[in-house]
């Protein structure tokens, strides 16, 4: 059961940082909000990336939403 959950975080990580790379800054939010709410492991890890995504999408403006996330 452990090694299943550890695929599916791999799994979500590579499309989250696949997705960054390709600029669909969106999609990245979105998978990176999944990991942030259904994952125990490195809540800060994807807080942090849900906010920098969020800021991309953004065209670099940083909202009260992102900033708090970043807090």
């Amino acid at each position: 059961m452990c090694k299943f959950f550890l695929i599916i975080i791999t799994i979500g990580f590579r499309r989250n940082l696949l997705n960054r790379l390709q600029n669909e800054w969106k999609k990245a939010s979105v998978m990176a909000d999944i990991l942030l709410n259904e994952n125990n492991w490195s809540k800060a890890t994807y807080c942090y990336l849900l906010a920098t995504f969020m800021f991309e999408d953004n065209h670099g403006i940083a909202t009260d939403d992102i900033i708090k996330l970043y807090k």
